[in-house]
C-alpha cells in the first residue's frame, strides 16, 4: 500500500507554501477539520474515466480521501493521475489518494489459493469459455468484497472520525432523479435537482443534516432539540438521561445507534446516444468554457436514459456504532453492490417513516453510464464474451425508457468544479487524461474480440425464483402478495414473472444467491392492465 504522511486527524500534512498567506493557511486548516467524504474504488485501466469521476465527486460530495485498489492484471497505471491530485504544492486541493493491491486484503496463502483456482481452469483443456468466465467473475467479486472490508478498516485506522464512505464505481455518478410520480411536478423536481448540483459539497452536507434530523426524532422528550447541533447534543449528555421509545437511554447511545448510517441509492443507466445540436446549445447555457471538450466527459456527453439498472449502491457512515462494529468484525459478510448488506437491511427494518420520507424526497440517484464502444471495450473484463459483449453493448447503446426519458441534472457540475478549484487552467490540468485513449487504440478492430462466446449455464436458468430468498433493497422492503403483473426491466440472465413492489421510484432491486456465490440482480416494475411498454 502506498501512503502519504498524515496528521493526527488522518488528513494530509501541508507543505509550507512559498508565499505564506496567513488567511489561506487558516482556511486550509479549517477545511482539514471539517468532515469529508471518502471512497473505496476498484481500478483497472480506466484512466479515461477516473479523472472525471474524481473531479465530479470532489465537487458535489466533498470527496477528499480515496482508496484505489489497482487490479494486478492492469496494463497501465493510475499513478500520474493520483500524483496530480495529491500535488498540494500546486493547487492546495486537500485531496488524499492512496492505493492498495490484492495482497493488502488476502493473506499470502489465501491469495495463492485464489490463483490456483483460476489456474486449474486455465490449464484444463476441456474447460469451456463459460468455465473461464465464471471462475474469473467469482474471483473478481470476492476480491471486490474483501477490498471493501479492508478499505473500510483502513479509513477508520487513518481517521477515527471517518464518516460517510461511498462504494460506487468509476462509471457511476451521484446526482438527483428527474422523475416524479406527478407529471405536473416534473419541472419543479428538475429545477430543484439543478439547484442542488450548483452547491459544492451538497451531498455530504445534506446527509449530515438528515442524520441530525433523524437523531433528534429519536429523542422522545419534551425538550426542544430543534436548534441543537450533534456536538451540543453530546455535551448535553453530561447533564441528563433521555427517554426514547419507552426505554431509558443516554444521548450518545441514541446518536450512535440512530437510524441513519446506510443510504441505499438506486442506479439508472444511460445509453450511448449522442447529443443533438439543440442539446449542445442547451449545454452551453451552463457556462462551460470553450476550452473544455464536453465530449470527453460522460456526464456531459449523454442524457438519454435506458432505465433502472441492477442492484442499488450504498453510502455508509463509518462513525455509526453498528457500522463500525460491522467493519471490525472479521466474520461479517460483505457484498459487491451493497457492501454492508446485512447491516443496511437491519437498519432499513427499523427506520422511522419521517427519515424514510426525507430520503425519498431528496431524490438521490446514481447515473450509470454505458459509455461509447471505445470506452466499453478498452479494458479487459472477467465477463467478456458472456454478460459483456458487443451485441449487448449495441442493444443497450440505443435502448431508452418507454417515454424516452432524459436528464440533464448533472450538467452544472463542470462550472461548479472550475470555480471551486480556482479556474479553468487548474481544472484542465486535473482533467487532462479524461476521456482519452492511446493513439494506437482501434475500437472498431476490437469488435470481434468481444463476440458472444458463452451464455449462462443451465443451473442458473433452471432455478426457480423463491420470494423468501429475495432481499428487497428499496425503502419499502415488503414483497407484495398481490397478483399484479410485472415487466422485467433488467435481469441477467433469467426471464421471470413475479409479484412486484411499487417503491417510491416505481422499481425494486431483488438479489438472490442461487449457487452460493453469484447474485442474480433483477429490476421489475409494476404494470397496470392495458399498459404498453416499448
Amino acid at each position: 500500500m502506498k501512503k502519504r504522511k498524515y496528521d493526527e486527524n488522518g488528513s494530509i500534512d501541508k507543505v509550507t507554501q512559498k508565499n505564506d498567506d496567513n488567511e489561506e493557511e487558516q482556511q486550509q486548516q479549517q477545511e482539514q477539520q471539517e468532515e469529508i467524504f471518502s471512497a473505496c474504488i476498484l481500478w483497472m485501466d480506466d484512466n479515461y474515466r477516473l479523472e472525471e469521476w474524481i473531479a465530479y465527486h470532489y465537487y458535489i460530495m466533498k470527496l477528499r480521501y480515496i482508496v484505489i485498489n489497482i487490479d494486478p492484471n492492469s496494463i497501465g497505471s493510475p499513478m500520474d493521475i493520483i500524483n496530480r491530485w495529491n500535488n498540494n504544492d500546486y493547487h492546495h486541493l486537500n485531496m488524499t489518494i492512496v492505493t492498495m493491491t490484492d495482497t493488502d486484503h488476502f493473506t499470502e496463502k489465501e491469495y495463492q489459493n485464489e490463483m490456483n483456482k483460476i489456474k486449474k481452469v486455465t490449464d484444463n483443456i476441456t474447460a469451456t469459455a463459460r468455465d473461464h468466465g465464471r471462475i474469473k467473475t467469482n474471483h473478481h467479486r470476492k476480491r471486490q468484497n474483501e477490498f471493501y472490508r479492508t478499505c473500510s478498516k483502513h479509513l477508520l485506522e487513518v481517521n477515527k472520525d471517518t464518516t460517510w464512505v461511498s462504494y460506487h464505481d468509476t462509471d457511476e455518478f451521484i446526482t438527483f432523479t428527474h422523475r416524479t410520480k406527478k407529471p405536473a411536478e416534473t419541472n419543479r423536481t428538475i429545477q430543484e435537482g439543478l439547484l442542488k448540483m450548483k452547491q459544492p459539497g451538497y451531498v455530504l452536507n445534506r446527509l449530515n443534516e438528515i442524520k441530525e434530523e433523524d437523531a433528534k426524532y429519536l429523542l422522545n422528550n419534551s425538550q426542544d432539540w430543534s436548534s441543537f447541533k450533534v456536538a451540543e447534543l453530546k455535551k448535553e449528555l453530561k447533564k441528563r438521561d433521555i427517554t426514547a421509545k419507552g426505554k431509558k437511554a443516554d444521548l450518545v447511545s441514541l446518536l450512535e445507534a440512530g437510524d441513519l448510517s446506510c443510504v441505499v441509492i438506486n442506479r439508472v443507466r444511460y445509453n450511448s446516444k449522442e447529443l443533438s445540436t439543440y442539446d449542445y446549445d442547451q449545454l452551453q447555457e451552463y457556462n462551460i468554457p470553450d476550452t473544455v471538450d464536453t465530449k470527453l466527459f460522460d456526464t456531459l456527453r449523454y442524457k438519454h436514459i435506458t432505465g433502472y439498472d441492477g442492484s442499488p449502491k450504498s453510502f455508509i457512515d463509518l462513525s455509526h456504532q453498528r457500522a463500525r462494529k460491522y467493519t471490525q468484525d472479521k466474520f461479517s459478510k460483505w457484498m459487491t453492490h451493497m457492501p454492508m448488506q446485512n447491516h443496511c437491511r437491519d437498519e432499513l427494518d427499523t427506520r422511522n417513516k419521517e427519515t424514510k420520507g426525507i430520503l425519498k424526497n431528496e431524490s438521490l440517484v446514481i447515473n450509470h453510464y454505458l459509455g461509447s464502444w471505445e470506452a466499453y471495450s478498452f479494458r479487459e473484463d472477467a465477463r467478456k464474451g458472456g454478460d459483456r459483449n458487443y451485441d449487448r453493448w449495441l442493444e443497450r447503446s440505443n435502448m431508452t425508457t418507454a417515454n424516452g426519458g432524459t436528464s440533464i441534472i448533472a450538467w452544472p457540475w463542470m462550472r461548479g468544479f472550475i470555480d471551486l478549484v480556482g479556474g479553468t487552467e487548474i481544472a484542465l490540468y486535473l482533467l487532462q487524461d479524461a476521456g482519452k485513449f492511446p493513439r494506437d487504440y482501434n475500437a472498431t478492430a476490437n469488435i470481434q474480440d468481444w463476440n458472444i462466446t458463452y451464455t449462462m449455464d443451465k443451473k442458473w436458468k433452471d432455478n426457480k425464483l423463491n420470494a423468501n430468498s429475495l432481499l428487497a433493497l428499496n425503502e419499502t422492503e415488503n414483497l407484495s402478495s398481490s397478483s399484479s403483473s410485472c415487466v422485467l426491466l433488467s435481469c441477467c440472465p433469467l426471464s421471470l414473472a413475479m409479484d412486484c413492489v411499487h417503491s417510491a421510484v416505481g422499481s425494486i432491486a431483488l438479489e438472490a444467491d442461487f449457487d452460493g456465490s453469484i447474485g442474480i440482480h433483477c429490476w421489475v416494475q409494476p404494470v397496470t392492465t392495458g399498459s404498453s411498454h416499448g
